[in-house]
């Protein structure tokens, strides 16, 4: 085995290839080596604990197997392994690095975390495509780009002599998502990818591509409104199939169920704000926290009392996770599916829309009536009044809520972490604060129950 080495006058150091914040390290340290070095490359995965396929604070090693071993460029060479020394390196944490990736390798390496932590996997993956799309008449063309790689997690787009393919495979804490895609495609085939393949020894599945773009800044309101209603639909479809969709691996966050982690979420808030260096923004006080806890028990009490049903919903709803095309859209994504208030879907695509568009209002209001529009048949006008007007904090509250991140107390030890938490309370407080002083006039709240979503 060879490692690609530069070298520093007299010593050797791996290649650098720096990557933009929050963006996938795949695809762009590829074209960093290819452009810097020539090398057409296939990345495995990080050196570390790292499975996230943005770039994280601190990564420093990322390991890529290339396809042939092509003269290097920019004083760089390909270097037999065995032949290196520690003394050869410019860093000594770089020969460290080295050996320990020579030892995962080794055929006493020990076990491995996933199923492309192994070199090689690569044509096993390719082989099983072929084999799966050939009935179609499709076969791949060898070209292809990885979006997300690590031990467990793939991403990768492959063009064939027709459509595109792509492949998509998950490891924990994401695993329940490969079961989710399979129920969507089943029941809802309109509004998801086609799934050609699953492989279930790699959590893995393969879909067409999607015809369309993704939602921009670009995209016209009509674009935008088409998106609306299209998941009015798919939720007006899941009515009914609650239980099926949390069984499925979909998060429950009924009202009853979001109830529960009201009085848990905040103590762990609390003690978070009491940790703040920080002058500004001020920490929130107990006090503050202890009237939010009863605002938004107040506001989960009323909102089970309204006559609307649990649906399918989406935590993460942006527009990379919409195609659209003329008069289509598909939905993409699953692992943040969930089971709860409809409302709380469109609040998303809301707030990314505010983004996009700032000087918008308008488009706002024109994209909420025609969601609300679709379910008219189904609810009243009263109650899709009061279910806007309480959803910007819902929808706080629950995605907040719905991360499990607070629960491991060694996690919130993280600055920014414990620092994005705090950020997301004082969001809560703020919608909380805006519910109270606008408050419509709902029913006397009953003891809360889930009965009416089954």
């Amino acid at each position: 085995m060879q490692v690609l080495l530069v070298r520093n006058g007299t010593r050797l150091a791996f290649p650098e290839v720096e990557v933009p914040c929050f963006q996938r390290i795949a695809p762009n340290l590829s074209a960093a080596v290819k452009r810097e070095w020539g090398q057409e490359v296939l990345c495995l995965f990080p050196l570390g604990n790292v499975t996230s396929s943005k770039v994280p604070r601190g990564q420093r090693y990322y390991l890529a197997q290339a396809f042939h071993c092509r003269d290097a460029a920019r004083q760089s060479s390909w270097v037999p392994m065995a032949s290196l020394r520690p003394s050869a390196f410019r860093d000594s944490a770089d020969y460290g690095t080295l050996s320990a990736c020579r030892a995962r390798f080794s055929p006493n390496g020990g076990n491995t975390s996933g199923p492309f932590e192994k070199l090689g996997w690569f044509p096993e993956v390719t082989a099983w495509i072929d084999k799966s799309i050939g009935p179609s008449g499709l076969r791949l063309t060898g070209t292809f780009r990885q979006l997300n790689a690590s031990a467990a997690f793939s991403l990768i787009r492959f063009e064939t002599n027709g459509p595109a393919v792509w492949f998509k495979a998950v490891g924990e804490p994401n695993v329940h998502e490969v079961e989710i895609s399979r129920y969507l495609a089943r029941f809802y085939p309109d509004f998801v990818p086609n799934i050609l393949a699953v492989r279930e020894q790699w959590n893995a599945w393969l879909t067409t591509e999607a015809q369309g773009t993704h939602l921009d800044e670009h995209s016209d309101i009509e674009t935008w409104i088409m998106v609306a209603k299209t998941l009015a639909d798919l939720q007006i479809a899941s009515i009914g199939h609650s239980l099926h969709l949390i069984k499925a691996g979909c998060r429950d966050v009924r009202a009853c169920a979001l109830i529960d982690s009201v009085d848990p979420l905040l103590e762990a808030m609390a003690t978070l704000m009491e940790q703040q260096t920080k002058v500004s923004p001020a920490p929130l006080g107990r006090k503050e926290l202890a009237v939010l806890g009863t605002q938004l028990k107040d506001v989960l009490s009323a909102y089970s009392n309204l006559d609307i049903r649990n649906t399918l919903g989406h935590l993460d709803f942006n527009p990379g996770n919409i195609i659209a095309s003329q008069g289509h859209c598909v939905f993409l994504d699953w692992a943040e599916a969930c089971v709860g208030p409809p409302f709380l879907t469109v609040q998303f695509l809301i707030e990314r829309l505010r983004r996009l568009r700032r000087a918008d209002e308008s488009w706002e209001l024109r994209l909420l009536s025609a969601y609300s529009e679709n379910w008219r048949s189904l609810v009243g006008n009263r109650e899709i009044t009061e279910a806007l007007a309480v959803a910007p904090l819902l929808a706080a509250f629950t995605y907040t809520a719905s991360a499990g991140t607070w629960r491991d107390a060694s996690r919130l030890n993280d600055p920014d972490i414990a620092r994005h938490f705090r950020s997301l309370t004082r969001r809560i407080k703020h919608e909380a604060d805006r519910w109270s002083d606008s408050a419509p006039l709902y029913p006397q709240p009953e003891a809360l129950s889930c009965t009416f979503s089954l």
